[in-house]
Parts: structure tokens; C-alpha cells; sequence
């Protein structure tokens, strides 16, 4: 009998951790596999390739275009809302300024350069990884931040030079970073484009890498899945629903997520739900018991959750929206609009 009960614990458990994991993966959906699968993956590994008359592809097409158009009649009827004080403001920029800090000093000292995969392996970049180092202490103290920001911009072109223009384009988010913070630290005039400037660039940072590691290019994210199963829908029974459809299917969601902050439209709610993906992705590999994997995400995703903790308080702001504002009297850089 005892020897029972002790099979029945130990089943128990392992039935209980799975049922955990497959619904941590089911929150995660749009980032099973999104969180810049090139910061874990080196070899690609071949796949089907979906065609754009494919049917999965034009279901998923229509249904990005519908759940856009919904956001966008939903965004009209949200309620706007006033910012709080100017002191609030600020409380809120240092939080910024100290978890972007943060993430370049520990990217510095994980020996990489704006990303994991972006390796110190040369003076060039040793050189590069020094100066960020040093934009992370002065953003920490707030000390010269604006001169700091138009560094920031300056590695992130010199990091282009070396791994190309069109790979360094999945780090947009880095120049909205910068841009914020520029904005932020100069007159009336360009300070109400500090957030919308963070909002746009990091949407089309999530288009780009919507298409650059899913859609155009699915071959490292089934690498990735062929190591980690973060394919929920096979744990549910669904067996026909292949890592290739699956991938398609997060880089779609991925690219809605993008097109709506570019649009200005639901962005709390928007960043509400990337933000909660971001979570249940890293408890994810905690549960797998992948800590180096997951100290990599949390270093490499704190610039977007300092996006995301300005996003979901203050919205989209006022400028370089879809929906216009008019009722909306403090045009400063965190006035706070729908969503």
C-alpha cells in the first residue's frame, strides 16, 4: 500500500507540473517561441515553408486584419484620461532610466553588445561593450542622459556596421530607448513625442522580428521548438497542428501586436497582454529548468518591460496615432490617451 500511495504522489506530481507547463504554454502563445529565438538558437533547421496563398496563411491574414479593425473601433469608444503630475512623470522616467541601465550593464557583463547573441568576440566590439557598460551607469544615476541617449544611438549603428543593416533591424526598440529619452530631456516642442516615438519603434521592432524569425524566416524557431517543446497545441492533442503552423501562427499574433502599438490603438490593453505573455514565457523555462536560458530573457526583455511599465500607465500619447485626440489638454511627453 505504501509503495502505491508513493506512485500515486510521484504520478500525481509529474501530471501536475505538466498540466502547469502546458497552461503557462497556453498563456505564452504569442511568445512560445518569439522571445528573439536567435538569443538561444545558432543552426537553423529546415522546415515547410508556407506560401502566401497557403491557406493557413490567408486565415491568419484575415483574421490579423479583423482583430486590427476590431481594436481600432474599440480604441474610439475607451475613455481618456489626464496624466497625473509632472513629479509622477519623472518618478516614472527614472524607473525607466534604471531597468534600461540595468539590462546594458548586465548585457555588458554577459560579454555581448544591445543582445545575447551579439558577442564581445572582437576589439571592435570589446570596445562597444565598454562604452554601453557606461551608458548603464550614467542612465542608472541619470547623469547626462540625453547626451548618453544619442550614444546609444551610435552603438546601435556601429553594431549594424558589423552584423548588417538589415539583422540590426530587430533591435528597433533601441532606438525608440534612445529616442525617449531625448525626447524626454528637450523642449515642449519634441517632448511630446517621447512616447510615441517608444510606442512606434517598439511596435515595428515586433514586426520586424515577426518576420525576420517567423514568417520570412521560421528555420531557427523550429530549432528552437525542436529542443524546447513550447508547442502547446500537441500537449492539448492536437497533433495535426505541426511546429511549422505553430510558428506561423505566433508570428502573426507577434505582428499584430506590432502593427497596433504603430497604430496608437488599445495600447494598454495591448501592452497589458504582451507583458503577461513576457511573464508566463520566462516561468516557462524556470519550469524546464533552463535558469541560464531564462536569466537571458528577463536581461534581454528589460528594455521592453520598462516600455511596457510607461505603455500600460500612461497609453499611447498624443502624437503618431491612428485615432486623433482632442480632448486632451497636456500635450507633455506621458499624456495619457485611450487604451
Amino acid at each position: 500500500m505504501i509503495i502505491i500511495f508513493i506512485r500515486v504522489v510521484i504520478y500525481y506530481n509529474h501530471l501536475m507540473n505538466k498540466t502547469i507547463l502546458t497552461l503557462l504554454m497556453l498563456l505564452s502563445f504569442p511568445t512560445a517561441s518569439q522571445a528573439h529565438v536567435k538569443w538561444f538558437v545558432t543552426e537553423p533547421f529546415a522546415l515547410h515553408r508556407y506560401g502566401l496563398s497557403d491557406p493557413a496563411v490567408l486565415t491568419w491574414m484575415a483574421i490579423v486584419a479583423v482583430l486590427a479593425l476590431i481594436a481600432v473601433l474599440l480604441d474610439r469608444s475607451l475613455f481618456k484620461t489626464a496624466t497625473s503630475s509632472e513629479c509622477v512623470h519623472y518618478r516614472i522616467y527614472r524607473l525607466f532610466l534604471v531597468l534600461i541601465g540595468a539590462s546594458l550593464l548586465a548585457t555588458s557583463y554577459m560579454g555581448s553588445v544591445l543582445a545575447a547573441h551579439y558577442t564581445a568576440n572582437t576589439q571592435y566590439m570589446m570596445n562597444l561593450q565598454v562604452i554601453q557598460a557606461g551608458i548603464g551607469v550614467l542612465f542608472i544615476f541619470n547623469v547626462q542622459a540625453k547626451a548618453s541617449s544619442i550614444v546609444l544611438v551610435l552603438i546601435y549603428l556601429f553594431v549594424g556596421i558589423k552584423v548588417g543593416p538589415i539583422e540590426i533591424l530587430d533591435y528597433l526598440n533601441v532606438l525608440g530607448i534612445a529616442a525617449f529619452v531625448y525626447c524626454y530631456n528637450s523642449r515642449d516642442l519634441l517632448r511630446q513625442y517621447a512616447l510615441p516615438m517608444l510606442r512606434v519603434l517598439t511596435g515595428a521592432g515586433l514586426v520586424v522580428l515577426a518576420l525576420s524569425e517567423k514568417l520570412l524566416n521560421p528555420e531557427l524557431a523550429t530549432a528552437f521548438l525542436a529542443d524546447h517543446q513550447w508547442n502547446f497545441m500537441l500537449n492539448l492533442g492536437l497533433n495535426q497542428y505541426s511546429n511549422a503552423l505553430f510558428i506561423l501562427s505566433v508570428g502573426f499574433m507577434e505582428l499584430l501586436f506590432g502593427v497596433l502599438f504603430i497604430l496608437g490603438v488599445v495600447t494598454r490593453i495591448n501592452t497589458a497582454v504582451i507583458s503577461g505573455f513576457l511573464l508566463t514565457s520566462n516561468m516557462t523555462f524556470f519550469l524546464q529548468d533552463e535558469l541560464q536560458m531564462a536569466l537571458v530573457e528577463i536581461i534581454g526583455h528589460l528594455p521592453l518591460i520598462a516600455a511596457a511599465i510607461v505603455m500600460v500607465i500612461y497609453g499611447a500619447g498624443t502624437k503618431l496615432r491612428l485615432n486623433p485626440i482632442s480632448d486632451v489638454k497636456n500635450n507633455t511627453c506621458l499624456t495619457s490617451v485611450n487604451g
